[in-house]
């Protein structure tokens, strides 16, 4: 027992000493975690809140120009500039702003949109009837006239916004081409009845959108920037913890330390046991101090607060687990280097890998279908999906468990690949 406190208080000592570390531990994610979130969050609700501008020119107010021009609004991704200078935009002047890379799109609404639609909804409304015998019958088919609506998009735009606008105006085109043929087959139909009486034909709505998000009926909780940059960032500063505890680690075989304490009574485990909890209480303060700012300090900045949940117990055995595999990897650089500066630089480099695979740096649903798959094999993965689990589905600790033992098992085989290195080393 004497080895176990005699390792503790030195680690503790170490890390009190060690202003850079405690810098690197505890204030720099903090800065991290609000950076990234309010970064983040600017990004996700871009399109909410309407930063994407789009030149719209619609010079005769076109029914078919008000009708797509409604659609965009309606999406809460573009504000609509139809003047430039005080100047009212034309075709010409639409397709040179936006080629001056000035504006992401334009949509150009051609003259007489509507009255074409008109036409030929008339030209099918007649052929219709003729078809079948009524009104005048007409031998040759009839020509109809296309409207051609011009977009002019940037060369630099991504798929995701072309995307955007094509649908809207293709489903709201479809729409008034549709109300303008029923309106058609009304009159005409009314021209059938004795008395002069019309037709008049009322169209409620048949359909309504149910958006909800598919988790627990007593989950409240809200994805949002928050609750993926908190925890993502969380696991990352944590594993960081390699950079201090691999130079105790180096440091104690290189001054002697090591020795020292070996030669006390108890066993080798007991003497490493102080270092690993010590640290480990590290990675708990980080998950505190992270968590608590999520909490109470991102609302003052205008972001979402963080929400962790109602399964506390299930919240505090993921935290553990992912400190215990943190620890892990750091006593498994430390004993695998020969300097601070290798373990320091190789460990960093594998800790990128590994949080970029594991969805920590962009949401898995971003990534490439090849990088989706290969995220099931990063053990920071396991950890954010057993924390977007308990924040965002309402998990308890049943469901957790199959990624608290990967995490478990993680941490245990870098611990016995650390540990037998070591006393193979120590035997040479």
């Amino acid at each position: 027992m004497n080895k176990f406190f005699a390792s503790f208080v030195k680690e503790i000592l170490l890390l009190i000493r060690d202003r850079a570390g405690i810098i690197s531990l505890f204030v720099m994610p903090v800065v991290l975690v609000f950076v990234m979130t309010l970064i983040e969050d600017t990004a996700l609700n871009s399109l909410v809140d309407k930063q994407i501008t789009m030149l719209f020119c619609n010079t005769q107010n076109d029914s078919l120009g008000i009708a797509i021009k409604n659609g965009l609004n309606e999406t809460k991704a573009f504000t609509i500039i139809e003047e430039v200078d005080g100047q009212k935009l034309n075709k010409e002047t639409t397709k040179k702003l936006v080629s001056q890379g000035k504006y992401p799109v334009g949509i150009y609404i051609p003259e007489g949109a509507t009255d074409t639609l008109a036409s030929n909804a008339k030209k099918v409304v007649l052929k219709t009837f003729s078809d079948i015998g009524l009104g005048k019958q007409n031998a040759v088919a009839p020509k109809y006239d296309s409207v051609v609506i011009d977009v002019f998009y940037d060369p630099a735009v991504k798929n995701a916004l072309k995307a955007v606008v094509d649908g809207a105006i293709g489903q709201h085109s479809s729409i008034i081409v549709g109300k303008m043929i029923s309106k058609m087959y009304t009159e005409i139909l009314s021209s059938f009845l004795p008395g002069g009486k019309k037709l008049n034909v009322n169209y409620p709505q048949m359909i309504s959108i149910n958006k909800e998000y598919a988790s627990a009926k007593d989950n409240t909780i809200i994805p949002n920037s928050t609750q993926h940059n908190v925890p993502s960032w969380t696991l990352f500063a944590m594993f960081f913890i390699l950079i201090p505890l691999s130079g105790s680690i180096i440091q104690e075989k290189d001054g002697g330390t090591y020795l020292r304490l070996m030669t006390m009574p108890s066993t080798f485990i007991s003497t490493f046991l102080g270092k690993i909890v010590v640290y480990i209480l590290v990675c708990l303060l980080q998950v505190t101090i992270l968590f608590s700012m999520g909490v109470y300090l991102l609302p003052f900045a205008g972001l979402p607060a963080l929400q962790i949940g109602t399964h506390f117990d299930a919240l505090v055995l993921v935290v553990f687990v992912s400190g215990f595999a943190a620890v892990g990897f750091g006593v498994l650089m430390g004993s695998l280097a020969t300097t601070y500066q290798q373990a320091a630089s190789v460990g960093v480099i594998v800790i990128i890998i590994l949080a970029s695979l594991g969805g920590l740096w962009m949401p898995i649903y971003f990534m490439p279908k090849t990088m989706q798959n290969l995220t099931q094999y990063s053990p920071l993965s396991w950890s954010l999906k057993s924390f977007y689990d308990l924040f965002l589905r309402n998990a308890d600790v049943k469901d957790v468990l199959p990624n608290v033992f990967k995490i478990v098992m993680f941490g245990t085989s870098l611990f016995i690949v650390g540990f037998v290195y070591k006393a193979l080393k120590k035997v040479r």
